[in-house]
Order: structure tokens, then C-alpha cells, then sequence
């Protein structure tokens, strides 16, 4: 989601930037001053972004780049009683993932990120009622700024967590910091919001930190009201896949290409619409010119416009999610926004298993869940595309699940825990 359209849309809605707060008859929340820090374009920081500025009467988002991720749009904004009121970029350096000066380089990036977290606090005024820290990096500033008095409650948004590595090596290193760290933000926050209920079991088994040491609560990922679009069937393109999201090797692009060819024979008229790019974008696109197939693949790069995303993904008749089962794959602990978003806009999601959702997902009918494997994967396209009566079937069932996580309920719920903690004077 893209805030700079979503603050344009509410400036010229009328908004007003005086008389009381932006929240009122808006589901006023129990604060009056809110930083936000995460990473930009990954749908959770916009979304806690578009939930609280009509809630709040001051609100600071940092957002933050990639660190492998060249030219990520990474920004400060703050709004005053629900409209935007200065926003300032700032940089986003980024690491080649493998080169040799990359441990260097992480320390570099993540350097400047913690920087400009504590440089937008002070900005903002250092007096704020809550800081939300989406991932570990961001809550480990959020005890900082805690610690320096400049807010007075945390909430620690935990979104992944990592096995540990079996072979000795930097990763090793980092994973087993990540777990301090982790440990070290769940003990200090006043709520630890957990992404899925995996992640406290991970927690426990490589943090070795029980779920009794800290409050918690599940506030799985979700997508504002006005992400849920769907399109009549007639403007569906019938037989085009559609995947959104960053191209890296993780992404299953490459399982997709090699089942082309089997697809195409069973399903003609097949097609894939691929939205975004990223560090596997060039040789993916390489690898797809040289496939017999490949014509059948049309790349729109990077959308800046939300608008174009979801225009885009909602004419295709299906969603892909395939990830490989990698040792170093955090999937399992995850709970990605690819096929939450495929719903949003009814495509049935054909997923690869791991995460909690894929079997939600195949439980409930929304679309199918399968091993990273080509013949599972192409049977799954002709279960989906097939017939007209499974795709409708298959699409109304995708409708449906997908209304179960709009930010109305999900984050309205994650605050109230808050504030039910805070007055019940539950221990932790």
C-alpha cells in the first residue's frame, strides 16, 4: 500500500486539522500519540498506518527500506489529527546479498536505520503514549526509546522467527542475535503482538523463553477495508495467474517456469502476470526469455500505485505462493501477505505448505495447498482453472475467507489487549 496516495486521498476528503481529534467517531483508541517504525511496502506498516491516523491525534511512521533492497521509497511522515503533516525521505543503503562485505555492510545499513528511528522520535516531539516496533529491529529501538522516556508503552509486533542454521557460518551468528534480541524486546514490551501463534512455540523451543515470562496476543496480518475489491467474472481474464511481491530465489518463480510447459499443454490459453521485482528479478527474467513458454509471462515490474496493483491482480483468475522448503525459510513462522492479498480481491491462492495459512487456505476451500513440486503444482492449476464451476466455486470460497482479516477487527482487537492488560493489572 502506498501512504503517500492514501494521505493524498484523506487531504482532499475534507479532513480537517483542527477541532478536536482526528478519532472521534472513528473508534477512538486510548492514545494520543502513536510511533510507528517497520519496513516500507510490506503491507503491515501502511496498514497500522491507514488503521491509526484517523484514530489518534499524532501519529510518526518511519518506514524503512530493505536491507538488501536497492531503491526502497524508505520515509518519516507525521500526521496531526488525521492529516498529513510533513514527511521527509530517508536513505535506504542496501548490501549485495552473498558479497563478501556484506556483514559489513548490515552493520552499516541497520547503523543508519537506527539512527533515523531515534532522529524521527526527536522530531516528533520524544513525548509519545505507545511505540508499535514491527520486527525485532524495530522493537529492540523501541526499548531504547522506552528506556529514554520517550514513550510510555511498547508493543513489540513480532512478524518471523528462525531456526538455527545447522552449518557454522554468519547466519549462524546473526540468527543466534536475533534470539537475544527477541528475548530482550518480549521481556521489555508492554504486549508482544505475535504475527501467528508459531511463533511462541519457536520462541520457547530456540529462545528459550516460555510464553508465561510475557504478555501476549495473536494479531495476525491484515489489510484495510479498502483493499477488499472484487471483480465481476467477466472482466476476469480467465486462464492468467497472477503473482505479486518481491523476486527473490525463495519466491518460487523458478517452480513455476519449469511446470509451464505442462501447464500450457493441458490449458492453452494459460498465462502469468508477475507484479513487482527484486534481486532475482534480471536472471529470472533471463531464465524465462530462454524457457519455450516464456512468452507467456508478462512482467510489470515494480507498481508504485496501489491502485495499479490491485487493478492489475484482480483481473487474474488465480494467486500463486510457492516457496521452497529451504532450511533457512522462515516460512513456517510466518504469516505471509501474498495470499491474504490474492483473497482480498477473490482469486482462489494455489500455495505451497508450511505456513498456517496454506492450510486454512486448502481447509477451507479458498484455493489449494501443495509440496513444492511440479506435478503437484500443475495439478493444482487445472484443479483451480479447470472448470468454470470449480474456478466459481474456488472464487467464492477465496471472497469469504478473505473477510476474516480486515484491520477494523484484527487491530481493533490487538489494542484492546493492551488496554485490557494495562487495566486488569495483569502480571506478565
Amino acid at each position: 500500500m502506498m501512504p503517500e496516495h492514501v494521505a493524498a486521498s484523506r487531504e482532499e476528503s475534507g479532513i480537517q486539522s483542527s477541532g478536536g481529534p482526528a478519532a472521534t467517531g472513528s473508534g477512538a483508541l486510548p492514545f494520543r500519540s502513536v510511533m510507528v517504525s517497520g519496513q516500507v511496502l510490506t503491507s503491515r506498516t501502511e496498514t497500522l498506518e491507514d488503521y491509526l491516523c484517523p484514530r489518534v491525534d499524532h501519529l510518526l511512521v518511519v518506514a524503512l527500506g530493505g536491507a538488501y533492497h536497492r531503491g526502497a521509497p524508505a520515509r518519516c511522515t507525521e500526521y496531526r489529527l488525521g492529516a498529513k503533516f510533513r514527511e521527509w525521505r530517508i536513505p535506504a543503503p542496501a548490501v549485495n546479498r552473498g558479497s563478501w562485505w556484506s556483514p559489513l555492510g548490515l552493520v552499516a545499513v541497520f547503523s543508519n536505520y537506527a539512527w533515523q528511528i531515534l532522529r524521527g522520535a526527536w522530531r516528533g516531539g520524544r513525548d509519545f503514549d505507545l511505540f508499535v516496533g514491527i520486527s525485532c529491529f524495530s522493537g529492540l529501538i523501541g526499548v531504547v526509546l522506552k528506556s529514554l522516556g520517550w514513550t510510555r508503552r511498547l508493543i513489540y509486533y513480532s512478524i518471523d522467527y528462525y531456526p538455527l542454521p545447522s552449518q557454522r557460518c554468519f547466519n549462524r551468528l546473526m540468527v543466534r542475535a536475533f534470539y537475544a534480541a527477541d528475548r530482550l524486546c518480549s521481556r521489555r514490551a508492554d504486549l508482544v503482538w505475535h504475527i501467528t501463534a508459531r511463533i511462541s512455540e519457536a520462541r520457547e523451543q530456540y529462545g528459550r523463553l516460555p510464553p508465561s515470562k510475557y504478555r501476549q496476543v495473536e494479531v495476525p496480518l491484515c489489510y484495510r477495508e479498502g483493499i477488499f475489491r472484487v471483480l465481476s467474472e467477466e472482466h476476469v481474464e480467465r486462464w492468467t495467474l497472477g503473482f505479486v511481491g518481491t523476486i527473490t530465489e525463495n519466491q518460487g518463480l523458478d517452480l513455476l517456469l519449469d511446470a509451464m510447459p505442462e501447464i500450457a499443454r493441458r490449458c492453452p490459453g494459460i498465462s502469468v502476470r508477475i507484479i513487482g521485482d527484486g534481486p532475482y528479478g534480471p536472471e529470472f527474467r533471463r531464465r524465462a526469455a530462454m524457457s519455450p513458454e516464456g512468452r507467456r509471462l508478462c512482467f510489470h515490474g515494480f507498481l508504485r500505485r496501489e491502485e495499479d496493483v490491485l487493478g492489475w491482480l484482480g483481473r487474474c483468475a488465480a494467486g500463486v505462493a510457492l516457496w521452497p522448503p529451504d532450511e533457512g525459510n522462515n516460512i513456517r513462522y510466518a504469516d505471509p501477505g501474498k495470499p491474504k492479498l490474492y483473497l482480498a480481491v477473490g482469486l482462489p491462492c494455489i500455495i505451497t505448505r508450511g505456513a498456517e495459512i496454506a492450510e486454512i487456505i486448502h481447509r477451507e476451500g479458498a484455493g489449494v495447498a501443495i509440496e513444492y513440486d511440479v506435478t503437484d503444482l500443475v495439478n493444482a492449476v487445472m484443479k483451480v482453472l479447470g472448470d468454470d464451476a470449480a474456478w466459481l466455486a474456488f472464487r467464492q470460497r477465496a471472497q469469504a475467507v478473505g473477510r476474516r482479516w480486515t484491520s477494523e477487527a484484527i487491530l481493533g482487537r490487538g489494542f484492546a489487549a493492551l488496554t485490557a492488560f494495562e487495566q486488569g493489572g495483569a502480571g506478565r
